[in-house]
């Protein structure tokens, strides 16, 4: 990259399913901009995300307890022609306010609108999108989105690795079984009920994905589904480093997940994704993104409570997840599988 070349500064910290969002804009200034060389402030533990990509990017990464003033420090010695902050924090506004460049752009958030879909479940019928409002800060820079999905890559020996488990259970479903708030996570008896829908077709071999503080509660799980469904096989998928669990995910035939960061990374590596929405609502933007992307939604008149299922339950009970329709999943996995036995019949 000649040093004449544009310079373009985007922060992003967190978390993880917004970082990965935030990927189809740097993949399309990238992409579009052969010229302009593209910086990405955000935090360390999401820097593997971008180790392998197909376009031009740079990441300065936010090392933890890291002050703010040390990390300007290190950014201010690029030069930007263009700051665009997607990220709308106090802190972001800071280190956007104290760098140097032409041109400075920031998301809209569209609180109001997020809040009328909480407090009066106004304009659900309006879906708001994350993406479209990141690429709305980047046009004023003459960009305009190519391809509205984010994609994440593998390694030529990652995706080696992917097909190798995926050849081992080629109709594997993972699971994206937690969520950063833990009202979001979508109920054990929810996963159960799923199951036993699919436990009618035979074997199902399921990987369960995780933090390592979730082991022993799918551990304990996986246990009781033993002795009620025999026929599935299960792997847990817990404490992986972010390029591990991109690697297993990648070698799922399908993702089913709680509205979390790891659903948005399975859309963006092409796997077809289906999130359970529970108090959290597809419309508030943060739906997965991708050509294999499904939302499921039980449209109970209380959801959506907050704007990041942050809140608790103020009902008798988790109607939200309790009325999803999952004899519905089941049949969005088996025609997953239809389709995939049918490509492979046509080969």
């Amino acid at each position: 990259m000649s040093d004449d070349a544009r310079r373009i500064l985007v922060i992003r910290f967190s978390s993880l399913g917004d970082v990965v969002l935030a990927g189809a804009v740097l993949r399309a200034m990238g992409r579009q901009n052969r010229g302009t060389r593209v910086v990405l402030a955000t935090k360390l533990a999401y820097e593997p995300l971008f180790a392998s990509v197909d376009y031009s990017l740079d990441v300065v990464a936010f090392r933890p307890g890291e002050s703010l003033f040390a990390y300007w420090r290190r950014l201010r010695t690029i030069p930007y022609d263009a700051i665009v902050d997607l990220h709308g924090s106090l802190r972001s506004i800071v280190l956007a306010g104290a760098l140097r460049a032409r041109i400075k752009t920031h998301v809209t958030k569209n609180a109001s609108r997020r809040r009328a879909m909480v407090k009066r479940k106004a304009g659900l019928d309006e879906p708001l999108s994350v993406i479209e409002t990141y690429f709305s800060a980047v046009r004023p820079l003459g960009m305009c989105p190519d391809n509205q999905y984010p994609r994440l890559f593998l390694s030529d020996l990652e995706r080696h690795r992917a097909d190798a488990l995926r050849q081992t259970t080629p109709e594997c479903i993972g699971i994206g079984w937690g969520a950063r708030w833990p009202t979001k996570a979508v109920p054990m008896e929810i996963w159960s009920k799923l199951l036993e829908q699919l436990a009618g077709h035979g074997d199902i071999h399921v990987r369960v994905f995780g933090l390592e503080s979730d082991r022993d509660a799918i551990h304990r799980f996986l246990e009781e589904q033993a002795g009620k469904q025999p026929a599935v096989r299960a792997s847990i998928e817990c404490g992986l480093t972010l390029r591990e669990a991109m690697v297993r995910i990648a070698s799922c035939a399908v993702f089913v997940s709680s509205d979390s960061g790891l659903m948005h990374v399975a859309a963006a590596l092409g796997i077809p994704t289906f999130g359970l929405f529970g108090p959290t609502h597809p419309a508030l933007g943060f739906a997965p993104q991708g050509p294999g992307a499904r939302v499921f939604h039980a449209g109970t008149w209380c959801s959506p409570c907050h704007r990041h299922g942050a809140a608790p339950c103020v009902r008798d009970r988790r109607y939200c997840f309790d009325e999803l329709d999952m004899s519905a999943v089941a049949d969005a996995i088996h025609e997953v599988f239809s389709r995939r036995r049918s490509a492979t019949s046509a080969d």
